[in-house]
């Protein structure tokens, strides 16, 4: 490959540099003396305005190692800024027209596979920090359409008002469940953007009382501005031509074309760590740079116990640490893990568990990682060899005189997010447990944690000596394996208590619910219906409906998910198609929804617990929309006397404010569900009926809101010595026999 030279062309301000490799028959390929300096002019482009590159005169397939031209290209970026090509975690997706997929609006990577025109976007905008380093390589063009659009973050801010400006800095958008962060951030000069229009209303829609009206004056008028024709630098890309783009300091979009079109593009995605444009490769940086290539890597192991990495700091300018302990590593890769350092964090973690496999907060913040990267099968068996070589956890040692109680505990299909705070990062798994943080006292027992990831008996069994198991699984769709183990574990200890049978937590899916409490006399339980999406055609969903005699609208949710996570209302065929189109292949429930709004405009919910076979209220709640949860008490609780009255009359007496007909019906649910411990939402019909929201184990206890709504604390310490006091009971009736072992 000769050295690529700029085009004849008049660079100006509002123009994408272009690069053009002098012998088109020769492509670009490991190894070429020239590909550091096409990958050094394009880093160069990418740092500045317009943030895009074009280079033209590549190979249209691949090169000759078989690998895309626009790989290769983003590996040598990623060789040149530092990063070993193991590191270099690339997302590769070929886009082509899916005609199957052409009936119903799409979002994201399905959208991008119509022959549809897309408005400017960030790419990944759903991840709280998407990748930075986009291109596109194009093998098949298409001549009547398919331009490729991109907006500089510049030309954006030149057309923002201030007040828009500050108000599009505020880290409370919603671009997902879960994520919330700024559209604009970044300091004077280094300015950034994330923005999906379509991404941002389907969260909004979600959340709906999470954005005032400040915030969306201010997406209203971002939206003008990227969506004036004259604000988009425009491309026609060729067969051969290769765009590169900073993700992070532009958007992109594509104008529309023929639905035939045999249009092929290639698609890269990656994390690199830019310099910024002030400084780039002025001769310091280029010494420094020169020192990280040559040891080619960001971090490393220099002797026992002795450990390295250069990194790039805030300023950035690489700096470098040097750590002599294990606990030094333990300390550096946390604080990678917290700064937003990832390329640095993921080896570093790996190195803990290389030296400590046994360290299951390094498994758990390698896994939370990789998944964030886009690495699940990584990310999984993190996890899985986490439980292989940690199946029993006990913090510190056990104390002689006090029972031993078994807490389990699954690894298999949590929730690994890196959650994004106001300063920082911080890794968590979360997903088919309840919480015992307000339930069991420590203090009073011995507590081994069991953990399990699938449904094989090797690890788990045997147990060490154990007097109580405690399953605190709680949601079967997502904890069937783990369940599975547990119901095998104990048919090897048939004698030993247990609360929360894993093989009535089994049968507690909305599904089976629906099937087993909608037939009882004065309880009224939505009709539920499980189905699966496939990704392709909504056929064999709508088909599941009409059989079911499921009508609009009706409620969607994922199976695994609780606290309203993915759960939406559906009014029409369309919102069915984009709600599957924006969640993807899965498994899904349809529930019928049933308009509860009082006299007064608004919803009810309350909840109680059972616990031992009594039950304890906790919560009556109000608020203006259909999915009521105990923090909605604020928008209108807060200040309505009347209704905290209500709340307070539920709470002290539960019996006279449900009626003793409704308290006969929730005994009757309590000996269908057969747990010892489990919460139940419902309300009560104005014809005296109970409806029944929910019912199942995966309901959290909480001191949330205790001091705003100080009148609801003897509820709920009410619950946490229930649920003690039945720990007491079944470790005494029990005192007598031997230990299981």
């Amino acid at each position: 490959m000769r050295r690529g030279t700029e085009q004849a062309q008049n660079l100006g301000p509002r123009t994408i540099p272009a690069l053009h490799i002098d012998e088109p028959e020769v492509s670009i390929d490991p190894g070429d003396g020239h590909l550091e300096a096409l990958a050094r002019q394009t880093i160069a482009a990418l740092i500045k305005y317009p943030h895009a590159i074009v280079i033209s005169g590549t190979r249209a397939a691949a090169g000759a190692d078989g690998m895309p031209d626009v790989v290769t290209l983003a590996r040598a970026i990623t060789h040149l800024l530092g990063g070993r090509s193991i590191w270099a975690r690339f997302s590769f997706t070929e886009i082509k027209v899916n005609p199957a997929i052409n009936t119903i609006g799409r979002v994201g990577t399905n959208y991008s596979q119509t022959h549809a025109g897309i408005a400017p976007h960030s790419d990944s905008s759903w991840l709280q920090s998407p990748p930075n380093l986009w291109g596109l390589q194009c093998v098949e063009a298409d001549q009547s359409g398919g331009d490729t659009l991109i907006v500089p973050v510049e030309d954006i801010l030149r057309r923002l008002s201030k007040a828009t400006i500050q108000a599009l800095r505020q880290p409370v958008f919603p671009f997902a469940d879960g994520v919330f962060k700024p559209v604009l951030s970044g300091r004077r000069g280094d300015q950034r953007i994330s923005y999906y229009d379509a991404q941002l209303s389907k969260g909004a829609t979600t959340q709906q009382d999470s954005l005032d009206g400040t915030s969306q004056s201010a997406l209203h008028e971002l939206g003008q501005a990227v969506s004036d024709p004259e604000i988009a630098l425009r491309l026609k890309l060729e067969a051969g031509d290769l765009v590169f783009m900073n993700n992070h300091k532009a958007l992109h979009g594509r104008t529309a074309f023929i639905e035939e079109s045999g249009r092929l593009l290639f698609r890269l995605r990656a994390n690199v760590d830019f310099p910024t444009s002030q400084l780039s490769f002025n001769p310091i940086y280029q010494r420094i740079l020169k020192r990280v290539r040559h040891r080619n890597t960001y971090f490393q192991t220099t002797g026992p116990d002795c450990f390295e990495a250069v990194f790039m700091n805030s300023k950035g300018i690489f700096s470098k640490q040097t750590m002599t302990s294990t606990e030094g590593l333990i300390e550096f890769a946390n604080t990678m893990l917290r700064q937003g350092q990832f390329s640095l964090a993921v080896p570093a973690f790996e190195e803990v568990l290389h030296q400590m496999p046994k360290n299951l907060d390094a498994s758990r913040s390698l896994s939370c990682l990789l998944e964030h990267l886009g690495e699940r099968e990584k990310a999984e068996l993190v996890l899985k060899q986490a439980v292989a070589v940690t199946p029993y956890q006990v913090s510190g040692d056990l104390r002689a005189g006090l029972p031993v109680i078994l807490r389990t505990r699954g690894l298999k299909n949590r929730d690994r997010k890196l959650r994004r705070r106001i300063n920082d990062y911080v890794a968590r798994l979360s997903g088919g447990h309840y919480s015992l943080k307000h339930l069991l006292n420590g203090e009073e027992v011995n507590v081994i944690v069991m953990n399990l990831y699938d449904n094989s008996l090797n690890l788990a069994f045997p147990a060490p000596p154990f007097h109580l198991l405690l399953n605190t699984l709680s949601v079967p769709e997502r904890m069937e394996d783990e369940l599975e183990v547990l119901v095998k574990l104990l048919e090897r200890y048939p004698g030993i208590p247990v609360i929360n049978h894993p093989a009535r937590i089994m049968l507690t899916t909305r599904e089976e619910n629906y099937r087993r409490l909608s037939t009882l006399d004065g309880v009224v339980f939505p009709k539920t219906i499980r189905f699966s999406h496939t990704g392709n055609a909504l056929y064999g969903p709508l088909d599941r409906m009409r059989a079911a005699e499921l009508q609009f609208p009706m409620i969607l949710r994922p199976t695994t998910t609780h606290t309203g996570l993915g759960v939406a209302l559906i009014s029409d065929v369309n919102e069915f198609g984009n709600y599957l189109a924006s969640h993807g292949p899965g498994r899904y429930y349809a529930i019928a929804y049933h308009n509860l709004k009082d006299e007064r405009g608004l919803f009810n919910k309350l909840r109680a617990f059972s616990i031992d076979g009594n039950w304890y209220p906790v919560t009556n709640a109000y608020h203006r929309d259909w999915m009521v949860h105990s923090f909605d008490r604020y928008h209108k609780m807060k200040t309505d006397s009347d209704l905290q009255q209500e709340e307070k009359s539920f709470l002290r007496d539960m019996v006279s404010y449900i009626g003793s007909n409704n308290m006969k019906r929730l005994e009757r649910i309590e000996k269908i569900i057969g747990l010892d411990f489990f919460g139940i939402d419902f309300t009560v019909l104005p014809d005296g009926r109970l409806f029944v929201f929910e019912c199942n184990a995966a309901m959290r206890h909480h001191f949330d809101h205790a001091e705003s709504f100080p009148y609801t604390a003897p509820a709920s310490h009410a619950v946490t010595d229930a649920f003690g006091e039945m720990i007491t009971r079944r470790l005494s009736r029990h005192a007598g026999h031997s230990d299981c072992s």
